[in-house]
């Protein structure tokens, strides 16, 4: 099934803020990408689950979370649109996903099998270029969460994570972002009454 121009110029401008791709080679993505829509509350990916698809979102919110032995979610980032979704340590491992990639709202995505995916990128050096800078910024991304919670107080990170999700704030529940802050709902009430004083 072929996917819409208007979709596939969204998937082209998302790679090009990446790095460099030629457009015959942007062209042939066309031929690997499908769309899908995911209801709210919908799994795109389930821990135990070996990932075998990396979706682009057109519109809509996920988020990765992780379930801790006593049942409550922690919820590691979120994801909007033109952005790369799927458990990349996982799916470079040939492994079962540690998280969850659930939908926060109506999701449209552009999907691909990872298969079709390297069989298509393999053939041209910028997509390799493109694939370490999605890595690199994984990497960092990941190093400066840590950074957060082991230096910053709540406040901070909250203050942070609005910098990061300027848009998030009236699209996902409150229990959302307290689960990504590490605190509770009270405490996440709290600070919001604090900032509008």
């Amino acid at each position: 099934m072929s996917i819409s121009d208007e979709h596939l110029d969204l998937l082209k401008k998302g790679i090009l803020m990446i790095t460099s791709v030629p457009e015959e080679e942007l062209n042939k993505l066309q031929d690997i990408f499908f769309s899908k829509t995911l209801s709210r509350d919908e799994y795109f990916l389930r821990e135990g689950e070996l990932p075998k698809q990396i979706g682009f979102i057109i519109s809509g919110v996920v988020r990765f979370y992780y379930t801790t032995d006593k049942g409550e979610d922690f919820i590691k980032s979120f994801a909007t649109e033109e952005t790369f979704i799927t458990s990349y340590s996982a799916i470079l491992r040939n492994k079962a996903s540690t998280f969850f990639i659930q939908a926060l709202e109506e999701t449209t995505l552009l999907v691909t099998n990872y298969i079709d995916f390297v069989q298509v990128t393999k053939r041209h050096p910028s997509w390799q270029v493109m694939v370490n800078r999605i890595l690199e910024t994984l990497y960092l991304k990941k190093e400066k969460r840590e950074n957060q919670f082991l230096s910053d107080d709540a406040q901070t990170r909250y203050e942070k994570f609005k910098i990061e999700f300027p848009n998030l704030k009236n699209r996902v529940h409150q229990y959302h972002i307290a689960s990504y802050l590490g605190i509770t709902n009270v405490s996440l009430s709290r600070l919001r009454k604090k900032n509008k004083n």
